[in-house]
């Protein structure tokens, strides 16, 4: 069974592997560190999958801002998510993103 909880800084490690595996790269991997630095950071909304205890997979919702003609929009977008190779294709990215949007709405 897989649980959806918020990341926990024991998990960071285990969060940038799963990056770097499911990207092929440093690059995602990077930007949640940054991420995690920028004074927007919500950490409720950086959630992490774990199977028996493990963290299978990882999604991060960052404020943005879109500026329109009418003036700026506040949104949240979906940057990075990924899920250890072995887990993916089996609901794991699924999962982690309807958790993070219902998060989101609240």
């Amino acid at each position: 069974m897989i649980t959806i909880q918020s990341e926990e800084k024991e998990y960071y490690n285990a969060i940038h592997e799963i990056d770097v595996l499911a990207f092929g790269r440093e690059d995602e991997a990077e930007l949640v560190n940054k991420l995690r630095k920028s004074k927007n950071f919500i950490p409720g909304l950086s959630l992490v999958a774990l199977k028996d205890g493990e963290v299978v997979g990882h999604i991060l919702f960052s404020p943005v801002a879109i500026h329109t003609k009418r003036g700026i929009l506040p949104a949240l977008a979906l940057v990075p998510m990924a899920v250890q190779p072995e887990f993916q294709n089996k609901g794991v990215g699924s999962d982690l993103v309807r958790q993070g949007l219902e998060r989101c709405r609240t």
